[in-house]
């Protein structure tokens, strides 16, 4: 479930800002934030929670895009691990 709610957080991430939908990209933000902690990505839930509260008073709207880039970043090195791990049990 997780491998596809990473597909849908950087897909809507994403497209929401690209379409300066900043309320629902807090809102997704939130939702990712909850997820990533799940898994103890704490300090990228934190960093998510920092988009969201900003989102929320439309502040420092230019860094938004930092946000959404470091998302991709670690949940995409996030995601590679988690896989490299699942094969590990497999094998």
């Amino acid at each position: 479930m997780f491998f596809e709610q990473i597909i849908e957080f950087k897909t809507g991430l994403r497209d929401y800002l690209s379409q300066k939908k900043y309320k629902e990209l807090g809102e997704l933000a939130h939702k990712a934030k909850s997820s990533v902690m799940t898994f103890g990505m704490n300090d990228l839930g934190m960093r998510l929670k920092q988009l969201q509260l900003k989102t929320q008073k439309l502040e420092e709207i230019e860094s938004y895009e930092e946000h959404v880039a470091e998302f991709e970043t670690l949940i995409d090195r996030a995601h590679r691990e988690l896989r490299a791990i699942l094969e590990e049990i497999k094998a």
